[in-house]
């Protein structure tokens, strides 16, 4: 994967709260503690797709959100739980 001065994560990359079909989620924590580590100069989006939804309730312990320095936004997929029409996005940002 290219970091960039934004790092986008998305369901097919390592760092995204949506389960997969095995029901693990991908490590956000592990890309922002790395991105640390080597001191890169970049920030994290993170595409919560539907786990967005439900990782804060099922694994409360599980840090993919504003908790993580490096994340800047978080996005969900309205129409998959939020009861919304299709498309609808929720879009979070870090003040």
């Amino acid at each position: 994967m290219k970091i960039t001065k934004q790092l986008y994560i998305s369901r097919s990359s390592n760092a995204n709260p949506e389960p997969s079909s095995t029901g693990e989620y991908e490590d956000a924590k592990a890309v922002n503690d790395l991105l640390i580590k080597k001191n890169i100069d970049t920030v994290i989006h993170i595409d919560a797709a539907s786990g967005g939804f439900v990782a804060p309730f099922v694994v409360p312990d599980l840090e993919w959100d504003f908790r993580l320095e490096k994340v800047v936004s978080i996005n969900t997929s309205g129409h998959k739980y939020g009861f919304s029409v299709f498309p609808v996005s929720i879009s979070l940002t870090r003040a």
